[in-house]
This record gives C-alpha cells, sequence and structure tokens, in this order.
C-alpha cells in the first residue's frame, strides 16, 4: 500500500469520527424530505385536475338541469293532484274548486245530482185518516187465516174489514189521495181504489152507487167517494161497508194501519 492512500484513508476516518458524520446525516435527511416533496407536490397536482375536471363538468349538468325545466315546466299546466278518498275529513280547498274544467262545470251544471233526487221523491207517510163510515166491526181482518164465509159457504181469508152501515149511508175518502181505479168485480160489487203516500191504498167495495169519480181524480180525505151498497160474496150478513187496504200490493190490516183499531 502506498503513502498516498494510507493517508487519504485516514484523513475520511478522522472526518468521518468528527463533524463529517452530520454532514452525511443531514444530506440524507435532505433527500428524504426532497423525495417526499415531489411525491406530495405530485399528489396535490393530481387532486387538482380531478377538481378542475369536475367543475368543468358542473355547467354543463347545470344547463342540462335547466333545460330540462324548461321543456317539462315552463308554460305546461301542473298535472291534477289525485282526488282524496270519499269520506275524508277535510273540505277541498277553494283553489282546487276554481281550477276545474269548463266542461266538468256544464256536466255538473247538466246532471241533477241524483241523491237530492231520490229525497224529493220519496213520499212521506199518510198522518191523517179517517173511518170511510162510523160502525161497529162485524168481522175483522183475517191475517191469512181461513174464515168461514156464510154467503158463498167456502172457507177463505177475509182480507179487509166489514163496517156496519145502511144502505145508502155516505162513505168518504180514508185519507188523501188519488183515484186509482173504478170497476165492478162479481164479488165485490162496484169498486172504488185509491192511492196514497207511503205505498197505500185502499179499497172501497159494494158501493150502492159511486160519485162522480174519474180515474187519476185527487180527494181530500172526508171526500164522499160513494155510498153504502151490497156485496155479492157478503150480502147475506147485515148491511155494511167491505174496506180493505194494501201496502205495496200487499193486504193488511186496515184499522191498525190507520190506528183506529176498537179499544
Amino acid at each position: 500500500m502506498s503513502a498516498n492512500h494510507r493517508s487519504n484513508s485516514g484523513g475520511l476516518a478522522r472526518f468521518l469520527s468528527g463533524k463529517g458524520f452530520y454532514v452525511v446525516l443531514a444530506a440524507c435527511l435532505l433527500g428524504a424530505g426532497t423525495a417526499a416533496w415531489s411525491a406530495a407536490t405530485r399528489a396535490i397536482d393530481q387532486v387538482q385536475q380531478e377538481n378542475s375536471g369536475v367543475v368543468q363538468e358542473l355547467p354543463q349538468a347545470e344547463g342540462e338541469e335547466s333545460q330540462w325545466v324548461e321543456e317539462h315546466q315552463v308554460g305546461q299546466a301542473i298535472p291534477d293532484l289525485p282526488k282524496e278518498e270519499s269520506g275524508s275529513s277535510e273540505e277541498p280547498s277553494s283553489s282546487s274548486s276554481s281550477s276545474s274544467s269548463p266542461s266538468s262545470s256544464e256536466e255538473s251544471s247538466e246532471q241533477p245530482v241524483q241523491p237530492v233526487q231520490s229525497v224529493q221523491s220519496e213520499k212521506p207517510p199518510v198522518s191523517v185518516f179517517v173511518l170511510p163510515v162510523e160502525g161497529q166491526v162485524l168481522a175483522s181482518y183475517s191475517d191469512g187465516q181461513l174464515t168461514k164465509n156464510e154467503t158463498l159457504k167456502v172457507w177463505r181469508t177475509h182480507d179487509g174489514v166489514d163496517l156496519a152501515a145502511q144502505i145508502g149511508d155516505p162513505v168518504v175518502c180514508a185519507a188523501d189521495g188519488t183515484v186509482s181505479r173504478l170497476y165492478e168485480d162479481p164479488l165485490w160489487g162496484r169498486t172504488v181504489e185509491i192511492s196514497h203516500e207511503g205505498g197505500l191504498t185502499s179499497v172501497y167495495c159494494g158501493l150502492g152507487e159511486a160519485a162522480s169519480l174519474t180515474e187519476g181524480q185527487y180527494l181530500a180525505a172526508g171526500t164522499q167517494v160513494g155510498t153504502v151498497g151490497i156485496c155479492p160474496a157478503e150480502q147475506l150478513e147485515e148491511p155494511h161497508l167491505h174496506f180493505a187496504m194494501k201496502a205495496d200490493g200487499q193486504w193488511v190490516d186496515p184499522l191498525a194501519t190507520m190506528g183506529k183499531l176498537p179499544q
């Protein structure tokens, strides 16, 4: 080994053992810091580039949204909201009623409301009745039970009441009503039927003569409809008026219906 090489090795050893160690350490730290700064700078640049791309896309998105709003909302009516279910306790607002189309309003005005129409067509029950003749009850309503008819010698239902009266006594209308039928019956003789409110029909049989009536004529309660005569099917009984009543076409007890049952 030469003298120069030994001299250089000794000098390096003395440098490292002295301040040279700190110089080398500082150089290493500086290199590591430079590498870290470079990496951070690259990361920041990448984030800025991404943010810049997002910012550049925003105007286009906003423009598309504005264009959609302009196409779908401007100058177009808002669709009608679904109607609330029936029975809702909330009352419709005035704005809802005012937004109805003219055609709907015209249809509503042309077509009457059905519930109101049905209420107006309902007929109240008869409240005032009078007996067609003032007399004792000779035979009651049988309510579907068979009774012996002494004139015909048969068992049959008695669908009315026999009210004792003298031949020629006046017979009056039992309630306000309209003459619905005038006819001659082979069993019940001259007969008048009068329709009343509430689906009631009163039937006056065996009239000696009828008043001057026409079908469709209105009669007030107490108006004379004829006189007592003879019923062919009951001519063997005492003179009387055979008086009957129907409710919706079915025979009913006339005295019970009128509230005139004997006490």
